[in-house]
């Protein structure tokens, strides 16, 4: 009578042994499609389309787009297609060519309605784009959530003009070396129109202290869209140490709410360095975004952060100051269907004449260098990012000794964009570490080992029970 019932215990703990098994088998085959560069919405929606030219269109309310503004999108193609739609705020070098699409907000799903005679029109689609940490500003697309290209010619969509609490940097002409005393012209975009903007340094009491004639209270508003190149300056003060790094950055009123003494829990700065200098290092501007350019690659790191110029005269990315009330240089229109142009050579600084630099280089106030496929990567920004004050002789976020002299220090590197570190992602079954991988076996061997083992214990019992019987 004993033997079905270990028939039954013996097939019911295979079982789930079995089971153990297969589910570690397909565990490691049950990989996820790597995504593709190009996704099948477009493809959906465009081809065979012959009544017109399939798009996407945009409208802004506000004129530019900015987190909590709202977007309102409308679409032609092939009737019955249903598409996500995502903001992203558009990241690109220092000779404008896109090296990034951030996702900010949430995509928004519509589908095309059948208007007869194949054509199809997206109703409106309403889209929110929000701040992303430590991606300045300046330039955004709205396009298809499934689409990973970094080329927007080939891609449905629309770039449109994006203000937000980090400036794009572009350069004031010079690199980290700069002339002390002497007006500095600086470009930037990214900016919200009519808002404040000054410059501060970090001081060797470790406070953030606003240039002479600046601050909360005498901020320089800008007045131009956050595509066009706003004009600022600011001078180096005599009185700083030269050849010593001193960490330079753009304040502004969206970083409080509205009083000096009432600072946001989550401000946003546009930093870099500046080593003041008899005479300065010259080197070119940033250029403005062009998608017309392709994709390209991001900047390489600079130790310290760069604000444009260079001394090789590779390029960099831009410092800013604060002259207020300045129109830029005029950017397309609001929501205009394709990228940029292309931008115009900075202007001359004004006040009295920078003294001769250092370098061979072009001056300031010559326009970049025309950008060729063949040229040597630029140097990356300045970083873009929420520092906090540090004590004069105290280390800097990423360096590996104190600034000499007590001053405070510059960051030792900056981040590239495209290359920011991303959240960890737990390991995949196929990726468990060895120890896990023998845990998992050794449980495996005593699940089909156990019906053996309680057999030969029974068998044991019931011979012990006959010898006691005797």
């Amino acid at each position: 009578m004993q033997r079905p019932a270990r028939l039954r215990i013996r097939f019911g703990l295979r079982r789930p042994a079995l089971a153990v098994a297969g589910l570690v088998v397909v565990a490691s085959v049950a990989w996820p499609a790597p995504a593709q560069a190009a996704g099948p919405s477009q493809s959906a929606l465009c081809d065979g389309y012959a009544v017109g030219s399939c798009s996407l269109s945009v409208t802004i309310d506000a004129g530019a787009a900015a987190p909590g503004q709202l977007l309102r999108v409308t679409g032609a193609g092939n009737p019955g297609t249903r598409l996500a739609l995502q903001f992203y705020v558009v990241e690109f070098n220092s000779r404008g060519q896109v090296t990034g699409l951030v996702p900010s907000g949430e995509p928004a799903v519509g589908t095309t309605r059948a208007l007869g005679g194949g054509r199809g029109t997206l109703d409106e689609v309403k889209l929110v784009p929000r701040a992303v940490p430590d991606v300045p500003s300046g330039w955004g697309f709205v396009g298809l959530a499934d689409d990973s290209s970094l080329d927007l010619s080939t891609r449905i969509g629309q770039v449109v003009e994006f203000g937000g609490a980090t400036l794009r940097l572009l350069g004031d002409g010079y690199a980290d070396q700069k002339p002390v005393g002497v007006p500095l012209e600086m470009h930037a975009i990214g900016n919200v129109a009519g808002v404040g903007y000054w410059v501060e340094y970090l001081a060797d009491d470790g406070t953030w202290t606003p240039l002479p004639g600046q601050g909360y209270g005498a901020a320089h508003r800008l007045l131009s869209s956050p595509g066009e190149i706003s004009h600022l300056r600011y001078v180096v003060p005599p009185e700083l140490v030269a050849g010593q790094a001193y960490r330079f950055r753009v304040n502004h009123h969206l970083n409080y709410g509205g009083a000096e003494d009432r600072p946001i829990a989550s401000p946003a700065y546009a930093e870099w360095t500046v080593v003041p200098s008899e005479r300065g290092v010259t080197g070119p501007r940033d250029e403005q975004l062009d998608p017309s350019k392709g994709p390209g690659v991001p900047d390489p790191e600079v130790p310290g952060g760069n604000d444009g110029g260079d001394a090789d005269g590779d390029g960099g990315n831009g410092g800013n100051g604060g002259e207020g009330g300045s129109a830029g240089t005029p950017g397309p229109g609001p929501g205009a269907p394709t990228g940029p142009p292309a931008p115009s050579g900075p202007s001359a600084p004004s006040g009295p004449a920078a003294p001769e630099p250092s370098a061979p280089s072009s001056p300031p106030s010559s326009p970049p260098p025309a950008p060729s496929a063949s040229a040597k990567a630029t140097t990356g920004q300045g970083r873009q990012g929420t520092p906090s004050p540090q004590a004069p002789g105290a280390m800097a976020p990423g360096s590996s000794s104190p600034a000499p002299g007590g001053k405070a220090p510059a960051p030792a590197s900056d981040p590239v964009w495209g290359e920011e570190a991303r959240p960890l992602v737990a390991p995949r079954v196929a990726e468990a570490p060895d120890t896990t991988k023998w845990m998992l076996a050794g449980a495996l061997v005593a699940l089909l080992a156990s019906p053996a083992l309680w057999v030969w214990l029974r068998r044991r019992t019931a011979s012990s029970g006959r010898d006691e019987a005797w």
